[in-house]
């Protein structure tokens, strides 16, 4: 277990089972913590520091997915050894609990084994993302430094090939079942797209035959996503949430969900109190999540934002944890219609920004899309 205190008591982490806890100040104290610096003054809801961030540590990957949201390239930007360790550095001081490493192609990335080895050293968890294509028996056994994989599969044959341009569905199975032997939770990261949306079921099914967890991701049109026509539609956005409920029932499948599906599961009007127990939520920038891109800056998220520090110095990401961030923090605050009068405003938070932009509420959100279509008809 990893412990963090926060202005309102703490947050428990327990890793092996991936369950985060929030406490009262009260259960810290029971727990061993007395009279901290963070209690002496009122309660506040920004974390000291986010639970995750997101690693990105190349842009290099030379397959050229037609939907690739940081549009790598086979010659894209990479940190050095040296920057990532310092960046390593910097995030252990602000009690960072989780490093997610990615890409681009991480495996691809020369410092990958030893960014993340250096990472659990220091006292991190440390999990992979990767489309799989480039693992071998030698690199699979080496990500076993990791506690979780998660390997990027997005349909089966013809599914697969429009969402990325090319067929990898086999690679990546292969790719997923090799890591299961060297490492303890393997799952599957399935982008929910236009073209995908109808092949969920079969995602699901490859999931429980093998016993991989599975993570759904919103598509982001952004990279060389931006030109892509893969957003879901107003159906498929009204019909998610029913659909993997029930998916997710059938098969007896664990699912974890993009904070970018937020809005498209608060449409359902689900009880606060069950939204706040499972930590459902939508954009987590800044917040509860950030990122370090391949440029060694640190933003909120991996796919949009505005740089707040340079990741290798650790008095500046400091500072940007305490008082950065502050378009996606401030942002309840600001809140045009419809979301400033939605029941579910700060857990959703406007939904998505690298689908919204900085400041506009979530155009693929149904209550969103309900709310202009009653506008143009007045």
């Amino acid at each position: 277990m990893k412990m963090r205190v926060e202005s309102s008591g703490g947050l428990l982490w327990f890793s092996r089972a991936r369950v985060l806890l929030s406490v009262n100040r009260a259960a810290m104290r029971w727990l061993g913590v007395n009279a901290h610096a963070k209690w002496a003054g009122s309660e506040t809801a920004t974390l000291s520091a986010p639970l995750e961030v997101q690693f990105l540590g190349t842009a290099a990957c030379a397959h050229g997915c037609t939907s690739c949201s940081v549009a790598a390239t086979p010659r894209g930007p990479s940190l050095t050894l040296a920057q990532s360790t310092a960046a390593i550095d910097a995030l252990v001081a602000a009690n960072v609990f989780t490093i997610a490493f990615g890409g681009g192609e991480a495996l691809d990335w020369p410092s990958l084994f030893e960014a993340a080895e250096y990472a659990v050293d220091r006292g991190l968890e440390v999990t992979l993302t990767t489309s799989g294509i480039s693992l071998t028996e030698q690199n699979a056994a080496q990500c076993s430094v990791f506690s979780s994989v998660n390997v990027s599969f997005d349909g089966v044959g013809e599914r697969f090939r429009v969402a990325r341009g090319y067929d990898g569905s086999s690679a990546a199975l292969n790719a997923a079942l090799l890591l299961k032997k060297h490492v303890s939770n393997v799952g599957l990261n399935a982008v929910v797209m236009r073209s995908s949306f109808d092949g969920l079921d079969e995602i699901f099914r490859i999931a429980r035959k093998n016993r991989f967890g599975l993570q759904l991701l919103r598509f982001k049109p952004v990279g060389r996503g931006a030109a892509s026509s893969q957003s879901l539609t107003p159906e498929q956005s009204r019909a998610f949430f029913p659909k993997v409920r029930r998916l997710a029932l059938k098969h007896g499948v664990r699912v974890r969900l993009d904070c970018a599906l937020g809005p498209l599961v608060f449409w359902h009007r689900p009880p606060l109190w069950q939204v706040r127990f499972f930590g459902i939520q939508g954009c987590a920038s800044g917040r509860e999540l950030a990122a370090v891109l391949p440029s060694g800056i640190l933003r909120g998220c991996a796919f949009v934002g505005a740089p707040q520090a340079q990741a290798t110095d650790a008095t500046a990401v400091a500072s940007a944890f305490a008082d950065g961030f502050q378009n996606e923090r401030t942002w309840v605050q600001r809140a045009p219609s419809p979301c400033r009068e939605c029941v579910y405003l700060n857990e959703c938070r406007g939904g998505c920004r690298a689908v919204a932009g900085a400041d506009a509420p979530d155009p693929g959100c149904p209550t969103v899309m309900e709310w202009q279509s009653q506008r143009s008809l007045t």
